[in-house]
């Protein structure tokens, strides 16, 4: 995936402010808020991912990165065609790889024949040719129904690391 959804929380500071006095305690926190964030987004995505065969869906990763700078999460697909799906296109070419995807697609979808399935292949490239397509949000719709929910997480967390470095009022 190209696109990037930013979350940062509103306790971030406090965060810092603790980080200075336990280090290793916000880390090891910080990792399993982050694991735990990350799986429960992915689950997300993938069921407001759209399917036929599943391979979108199954190539919806999520990944967490611990450098010496920072942590950082991620949810995405290595998959060429996510960021259209996600995104919506505008108008484009559909060349003979993509009418036979499209067949095979029909197929899936529909239960169609060979000439039924390519018959819905090729009216399904005149209207990318002539419209592109629709966006479907899958990982921005993910992020913003489950904003909330992560903030009062992360908020916990903060408060937690915060009892035990006996941090409460430090930000």
């Amino acid at each position: 995936m190209t696109t990037e959804n930013i979350f940062y929380p509103a306790d971030m500071e406090r965060l810092l402010n603790l980080f200075a006095k336990a280090p290793t305690v916000v880390q090891q926190e910080t990792l399993v808020f982050l694991e735990g964030a990350m799986s429960h987004l992915r689950g997300e995505v993938v069921e407001r991912t759209p399917t036929s065969f599943g391979l979108l869906r199954q190539s919806v990763i999520d990944a967490v990165h611990v450098t010496p700078s920072g942590m950082l999460g991620v949810v995405g697909s290595p998959l060429d065609y996510a960021t259209p799906v996600e995104l919506g296109s505008k108008p484009h070419g559909v060349g003979k790889a993509g009418i036979e995807a499209l067949t095979d697609w029909a197929s899936q979808k529909f239960g169609a024949g060979p000439v039924e399935a390519a018959n819905i292949a090729h009216a399904v490239a005149w209207k990318i040719r002539r419209h592109g397509t629709k966006p479907v949000f899958m990982f921005k719709r993910a992020l913003e129904e489950n904003r909330a929910e992560l903030a009062a997480q992360f908020a916990a967390m903060v408060r937690r690391i915060g009892a035990q470095v006996g941090g409460r009022n430090d930000a």
